[in-house]
């Protein structure tokens, strides 16, 4: 296992702890007590929640191609400007 797919395995874990799992199954009260702003609907944070998971999903491409000794520049460059 090369360093790039410990830096993918970090990303996903990374990614899905902090983002994904709070915006998808914490209830509204929990998810204002981290700072999100009071709402009506929290729709568009699930929403978030969900695009948090996509973005996981281009990462298990790139990990999956690391791990052939491929190198994917896709999720390389789109996990560079989110974390």
């Amino acid at each position: 296992m090369n360093a790039l797919s410990w830096v993918f395995i970090f990303k996903i874990a990374a990614t899905v702890l902090v983002w994904c799992l709070p915006l998808l199954l914490l209830p509204a009260d929990w998810i204002e007590a981290l700072g999100f702003p009071p709402q009506n609907s929290y729709m568009f944070a699930r929403m978030l929640g969900w695009a948090y998971l996509a973005l996981c999903v281009g990462y298990a491409f790139g990990l999956r191609a690391s791990l052939r000794g491929q190198r994917l520049l896709g999720p390389i460059w789109v996990g560079r400007h989110l974390l």
